[in-house]
């Protein structure tokens, strides 16, 4: 297979991100044509929505959010992006961008000019299979949390989000149980539909229960420890045993950073 460009290669997530496969067989002289890295300040938008769709980007540093204005004026995240992560895909068939995406904190996205890139080489394969493995895992990622969020309570929706923080950190090889947030509780609560005050007390509920603890931004998971079984006669267990299977643990204290990398979602 041919080796990716030596732009891509200085980058951490070669191999990984969707960018570096487009890069695939073109010649190390087009890639600066094709390729460009572009530093974004906080606040700073990458594109916005009704924006032509002329490249692909992909995270290489810091978080991103995307966004959409809803009539009465309010921004309703629709997702959050971090390294290796690609910025919206919707505009593949309608050529525009349908939502803005805003750095969270000061990144760098790298941007490839999808539909120029030089075709009739030999990893034109790679591409399309690779294109096609990201938009199916994006389409499944995105069923799952809308099934997931549509049922759960609202202490549920928070814990998810904090675990799906987790597993994406720990997919990636980074600490997963302690890590840096850097959004607002008002950003988490537009993310997940819910209002700020409730974000606020569901924070200081994890907190006073010692599932979590947190510090200008910094979360740190504190699973709890499994609680010893109790020691019961053979008539309680013939009761237990007629009584089914035990509740289920609370959502909460189920830290997807305490577990082991296998157990996570992909």
């Amino acid at each position: 297979m041919t080796a990716a460009s030596p732009m891509c290669a200085l980058c951490g997530h070669a191999g990984v991100a969707l960018a570096c496969d487009l890069m695939l067989g073109v010649a190390p002289g087009a890639v600066r044509t094709l390729n460009s890295k572009r530093q974004v300040s906080r606040g700073e938008a990458v594109f916005h929505m009704g924006d032509e769709f002329r490249f692909l980007h992909t995270v290489q540093k810091g978080w991103l959010k995307t966004v959409q204005t809803l009539e009465e004026g309010r921004e309703q995240i629709m997702g959050i992006h971090l390294p290796g992560d690609v910025l919206d895909l919707t505009g593949i068939t309608s050529r525009v961008h349908g939502c803005t995406a805003i750095a969270l904190e000061d990144a760098v996205v790298c941007s490839v000019r999808t539909f120029d890139c030089p075709a009739g080489t030999g990893a034109d394969h790679t591409r399309e299979r690779r294109f096609r493995q990201v938009l199916s895992a994006l389409i499944v990622r995105e069923q799952r949390t809308m099934l997931m969020l549509g049922n759960m309570s609202a202490m549920d929706r928070l814990v998810w989000f904090l675990n799906d923080v987790s597993a994406r950190l720990a997919a990636r090889g980074q600490c997963s149980t302690e890590f840096r947030l850097p959004m607002t509780r008002r950003e988490i609560g537009r993310l997940l539909g819910l209002e700020l005050e409730t974000v606020s007390r569901l924070f200081s509920r994890l907190q006073r229960d010692g599932e979590i603890s947190e510090e200008n931004h910094r979360i740190v998971l504190r699973p709890a420890a499994p609680a010893a079984a109790p020691r019961r006669s053979a008539a309680n267990a013939v009761q237990g045993a007629m009584a089914g299977p035990p509740p289920a643990a609370p959502l909460r204290r189920v830290w997807y950073g305490a577990m082991a990398p296998q157990d996570l979602h992909p």
